[in-house]
Parts: C-alpha cells; sequence; structure tokens
C-alpha cells in the first residue's frame, strides 16, 4: 500500500488486532450504536514511510537513526510515538516534541517502525 495520508487502520479492543480496512460508518463522527470509541481507536496515516518503505501511521512507534554525529533525536533508549498535534504528525519522546516529517524527508537520518502503543506496549516502559 502506497503511503496516502486518507489511509486509516483501526485498533480493536475486542479482538485485539489491527485492521487496515476500516469501514467508513465506524468513523468517530457516527453516533450509531456500532461505534464505540472505548473498543475501537482510529489511527489516521501520515503519508509518510519509513526506511523501508511502510506506511507510518499514527500510533505507531519509531526509531530514529542518525546518519551523522548529532544524536538528540536519534539512537536514545526512548522510543518515539507518532501522533497528530493538530497541523502535521510528529513524535514525542522524553526530549520532546519533534516533527516527524523532518526526519523522514532528511537525507540525514532514517525512521523505523519498531511497532504500534497497542500490539507492542513493552517498547513504552
Amino acid at each position: 500500500m502506497k503511503p496516502n495520508r486518507f489511509n486509516f487502520r483501526m485498533w480493536d479492543s475486542l479482538c485485539n488486532c489491527m485492521l487496515y480496512e476500516v469501514p467508513h460508518y465506524l468513523f468517530p463522527h457516527d453516533t450509531s450504536d456500532d461505534y464505540d470509541e472505548q473498543l475501537s481507536r482510529i489511527m489516521q496515516s501520515t503519508g509518510l514511510a519509513d526506511r523501508e518503505g511502510k506506511e507510518i501511521f499514527e500510533g505507531d512507534i519509531v526509531k530514529v537513526i542518525s546518519k551523522s554525529d548529532f544524536k538528540m533525536w536519534s539512537d536514545s533508549d526512548s522510543p518515539h510515538i507518532v501522533k497528530w498535534d493538530g497541523c502535521c504528525s510528529s513524535f514525542r519522546n522524553k526530549v520532546g516534541d519533534a516533527s516527524l516529517y523532518h526526519f523522514c524527508k532528511n537525507d540525514e537520518y532514517d525512521v523505523e517502525i519498531i511497532g504500534n502503543i497497542y500490539e507492542n506496549t513493552e517498547l513504552l516502559k
């Protein structure tokens, strides 16, 4: 699947699985009985890909690998959690927030998906 910021996925806590084909009637604006925000979490694609070409979604946990000596955002013990901050995708770690776009489009860094916040909770400890 080519990265597209209009792609979505959903964590379904009933089956403990990630669904990559999200029925349109399950989006949060829907007030039907079919959608329970406590049981499902819809995540949007950032429109970016990691170094392997894998599409990056909010909720992914990424590792930033520096190709230079500057290591502030990379090679740390803290995972980087991809989130939406209202205007762009970014990630958060103990250093602070940073633009995910900057690291995916900068030749000085590689970004690698190492998991997500639902299936890989051990990475958050």
